[in-house]
């Protein structure tokens, strides 16, 4: 069965929202493209945004610790988990990350991601400073 004009229209507008929602998290520079392979590239990444996007608000439907959240909401929260650098001197950097919410640890946790978020996993990464000592 072949899918309408409409349905075609409405899939592309999804697909081009998904990468706006998508692009607006991760701070994407708006960009143009001119040449036959970037304009490849671009509906590429695009489609990709429409998927993670998909896949994202269906795993917040499908929970029950999180009630009625859109995408706009969901990358909202998570946008304001910030990682913090003071310098203490030419040599001494500290690194941490905001106190997460507990919005925050529930959306991590519906999407599999609360690791990233481990003191482990971040000294690891080099994300966070962490004096293993008091640990």
């Amino acid at each position: 069965k072949f899918a309408s004009f409409f349905e075609i229209y409405r899939l592309k507008n999804a697909i081009e929202e998904s990468f706006k929602i998508l692009s607006d998290f991760v701070e994407i520079e708006p960009f143009y493209v001119y040449k036959a392979e970037h304009i490849k590239a671009h509906f590429t990444v695009c489609v990709l945004s429409y998927l993670i996007d998909t896949t994202i608000l269906n795993k917040i439907r499908s929970s029950d610790k999180i009630q009625s959240m859109d995408l706009h909401n969901a990358f909202h929260s998570l946008r304001k988990c910030k990682q913090d650098k003071i310098q203490l001197d030419e040599r001494t950097m500290v690194s941490q990350l905001t106190q997460l919410t507990e919005k925050q640890k529930k959306l991590l946790d519906v999407l599999n991601c609360s690791y990233l978020v481990s003191p482990e996993y971040l000294a690891d990464n080099k994300i966070v400073s962490i004096d293993r000592n008091r640990a």
